[in-house]
């Protein structure tokens, strides 16, 4: 008897011990912020891609759409190392395709889940080589996430090795398309569409002359009915936005998506916004145009290294809704200074237009103070975050590229985001809900 009882209360011992563990873990887990991913110190995953039957030599020297399949693709985070075959790679993007260091797609043969970020099969590497801090695609989607933008999805920072040739820092990220993982649609009229009055290809043209390209459709049989029927839609759309037509725009659209995409557009300051890389999506002839997911924002947030506009005040975080004024053509006025802009950018006016309509404005303003005001040192806490960790990164892409000073970029975009914010609390929020951003130390190095 007395043994039993000695039993029953090492027993007890032993699951209290354990109940302690789980809590623990619990407790461990929920402190950890849902955006950081739990890995060594300071690690960068390692992405290396053997190739077969072709070299990086062709691959750049021909078209970007040519794809080269069989090859093999090791992914390694210091704890877990995937490994894959028959994986196809191809170039991608426009203007970037043109650079030194280049972008890529990638293609698996099954759906694949790479760093926790998702199953999907189509992934694309970004090398930011026109952002020396190479983290304004991160933040932007960041600020993306924080909105709540429908199909938003985030990237990790990897070293991509092509056949042992050490590309530099990549940013790997899901392929915007059609699919659980990524644009969720299932009507078989759905699509995916780019608006892209920058390089015209393949447009179905809208009555006011807007470019819209089909990206991805739910069913390709049906994906010329889809696009008519989405062409229709839009064109109805500028029509009543030109006219000051609410009723007939909110029958159109999806209001909450396109005032979530006016705001992170017009935070970013983004100079391809309402041209070119605006994705729109339907989902059958009962839904209505949602505008999104996020996507590229290299050229944004103030980057001075793309010279679209060739005046600093451009990029002033202080500049008043840059698009809308530019949406005008011609020339804008800031500070009694008349400066002109480049007459070959096609810029859709149909924001223009939506920000002139008082309803739309005072939609903005509620789901900015809903969404956004008052995180300002939130979304600067996630840029020094991510600055630090990619910094062993940077050099190691400097050593190959040679493309600018880390530190001195950092310290620009940080005092950029704070300023933006500051002044979108003003204009949008009110200037009572202006409040003193928390200063972060960046880090003191040099290349």
């Amino acid at each position: 008897m007395v043994r039993r009882k000695w039993l029953d209360f090492g027993l007890g011992i032993l699951i209290l011990m354990f109940v302690i563990i789980g809590v623990l873990g619990i407790w461990r887990a929920s402190s950890i912020p849902t955006d950081q991913p739990v890995m060594g110190e300071q690690d960068i995953p390692i992405l290396q891609i053997n190739l077969a039957n072709t070299s990086l030599e062709e691959i750049h020297a021909g078209d970007k759409t040519v794809k080269y399949p069989g090859n093999g693709l090791v992914l390694s985070d210091g704890l877990v190392t995937q490994e894959f075959e028959n994986v196809e790679i191809k170039g991608r993007g426009n203007s970037t395709w043109g650079m030194d260091k280049r972008p890529y797609q990638i293609k698996f043969d099954h759906k694949v889940d790479l760093l926790g970020m998702g199953r999907a099969k189509k992934w694309v590497l970004l090398a930011n080589f026109w952002d020396v801090s190479q983290l304004r695609n991160d933040v932007a989607l960041k600020l993306a996430e924080m909105l709540d933008m429908e199909y938003t999805t985030r990237g990790r920072y990897v070293e991509l090795e092509i056949d042992g040739d050490y590309r530099g820092l990549y940013y790997l990220m899901h392929k915007v398309d059609i699919g659980k993982g990524s644009v969720d649609l299932r009507d078989p009229l759905g699509v995916l569409v780019e608006l892209d009055n920058l390089h015209q290809e393949n447009c179905y043209w809208s009555e006011k002359g807007a470019c819209l390209t089909l990206k991805d459709a739910v069913n390709e049989d049906m994906q010329e009915v889809g696009m008519n029927a989405f062409v229709e839609d839009f064109s109805l759309l500028e029509a009543a936005a030109e006219v000051g037509d609410y009723a007939t725009v909110e029958s159109v659209i999806d209001v909450e998506s396109w005032v979530k995409y006016f705001l992170l557009s017009e935070f970013t300051v983004n100079p391809d916004a309402y041209a070119t890389s605006w994705f729109l999506y339907k989902d059958g002839e009962e839904d209505k145009i949602h505008a999104g997911p996020a996507w590229d924002y290299d050229f944004a947030l103030g980057n001075r290294d793309w010279g679209w506009h060739t005046t600093e005040n451009f990029y002033s975080p202080e500049l008043n809704m840059v698009r809308e004024l530019d949406a005008m053509g011609g020339e804008y006025v800031l500070d009694g200074e008349v400066f002109e802009k480049e007459p070959d950018r096609n810029i859709v006016r149909v924001m223009y237009y939506l920000m002139k309509m008082p309803e739309f404005r005072a939609e903005v303003e509620r789901i900015f103070n809903e969404k956004m005001s008052g995180r300002g040192n939130e979304l600067l806490g996630h840029l020094e975050w991510q600055a630090e960790r990619i910094y062993e990164g940077y050099l190691d892409d400097y050593e190959k590229w040679g493309r600018g000073e880390y530190t001195d970029e950092v310290e620009y975009l940080t005092d950029w985001v704070g300023r933006r914010y500051r002044h979108f609390e003003m204009e949008y929020g009110g200037a009572e809900n202006v409040y003193d951003f928390k200063l972060y130390d960046i880090i003191e190095r040099e290349v």
